[in-house]
């Protein structure tokens, strides 16, 4: 290094390389302190603002790390408690007996299905029962006028033969 080295300069530059590469961290804050620093500013203010806004940041971050941390917390709390409901609404005996009353309804549902199928059944085995009777009846009342004429006609016959035997006699 020759003798028209500035220790200043290099370390501005050495500042503003370093704020360059960091920029992604403080967007804004950055170009105005490489502003400053191109203007002449002391590297140390510089640096000092630099560890102030980190300070600041870290804090803030803490802060909402807090913060998510406790509201972490809270949910995990509501969640336990939520799942002990669940749990305790799940052995209610309540609950089972209403589940118990659902499986008696439905059990009594089917029986009365089929007591209903059974009933329509039968009426419609009645029904056709019934109507085989009636046409037993009709046959039977149609047979009974056909042997009431054929006796009527022996009858007649009968009474006709004696009508003869008495006028030959």
């Amino acid at each position: 290094m020759g003798l028209f080295f500035n220790r200043d300069q290099a370390q501005r530059e050495g500042a503003i390389q370093l704020l360059q590469g960091t920029r992604w961290l403080f967007p804004a804050a950055c170009q105005e302190w490489i502003i400053a620093l191109e203007q002449g500013a002391a590297p140390a203010v510089v640096g000092q603002e630099v560890a102030q806004s980190i300070q600041r940041t870290l804090e803030e971050r803490d802060a909402k790390l807090r913060t998510a941390v406790m509201h972490a917390n809270n949910s995990q709390f509501k969640l336990q408690t939520a799942f002990q409901e669940i749990h305790a609404l799940r052995n209610d005996p309540i609950r089972q007996q209403l589940q118990e009353a659902q499986t008696e309804i439905t059990h009594q549902r089917e029986r009365a299905e089929k007591a209903e199928w059974q009933i329509t059944s039968q009426r419609m085995a009645h029904d056709r029962a019934q109507c085989a009777q009636s046409d037993e009846i009709a046959r039977l009342q149609a047979a009974i006028a056909d042997l009431n004429r054929v006796i009527a006609r022996q009858h007649q016959q009968l009474a006709e033969l004696l009508n003869d035997e008495k006028s030959h006699a």
